[in-house]
C-alpha cells in the first residue's frame, strides 16, 4: 500500500509515457518508475518498478493481472540501474509478457532510450 507519492517527471516515447515517482510506503522508500499506454482512448498503467530500500520489486500489468517479481528472489542487485537497462533494451518484450503485444510492436526503443536519458537526469537529482 503506497502511502505518499510524488511526482518527479515524466517523458513520451511514441505510444507509451514513462513515469518517475518517488513514494514512501508504511516502511519502505524510493523511486517508481511506471510505463502507461498513452494517447487512445484511455490511459493504463502497464508495468511498474518499485526501487525501494528494502522490498525492490517490478509488477507485470499492476491494472490487471498483477504480476509482481521481487528482486531479491530474482538476484537482482541494484533495482535502479536493472530496471532503466530492461526498459532501454527489453520494453518491448516486457508488455508483450504482460499482455500488451499490440503495443509491443509499436515501440521505438531508439527514442525510449532518448526519453530514458532524460529520466536518468532526474534520477541523479534524487536522494538515493
Amino acid at each position: 500500500m503506497t502511502v505518499e507519492r510524488r511526482h518527479i517527471r515524466s517523458v513520451v516515447a511514441g505510444p507509451i509515457r514513462i513515469v518517475l515517482e518517488y513514494a514512501r510506503e508504511l516502511d519502505d522508500e524510493g523511486p517508481v518508475i511506471s510505463v502507461w499506454r498513452h494517447g487512445g482512448p484511455s490511459e493504463a498503467r502497464l508495468l511498474e518498478f518499485y526501487c525501494f530500500a528494502h522490498d525492490p520489486r517490478y509488477v507485470y500489468a499492476p491494472e490487471g493481472k498483477n504480476e509482481v517479481h521481487h528482486a531479491k528472489d530474482e538476484e537482482i542487485g541494484d533495482m535502479l540501474e536493472w530496471t532503466l537497462h530492461r526498459l532501454q533494451r527489453d520494453l518491448p518484450d516486457m508488455l508483450r509478457r504482460a499482455g500488451f503485444g499490440e503495443l509491443a510492436a509499436q515501440v521505438d526503443q531508439q527514442a525510449v532510450a532518448r526519453q530514458l536519458a532524460t529520466l536518468h537526469e532526474a534520477l541523479t537529482s534524487l536522494e538515493r
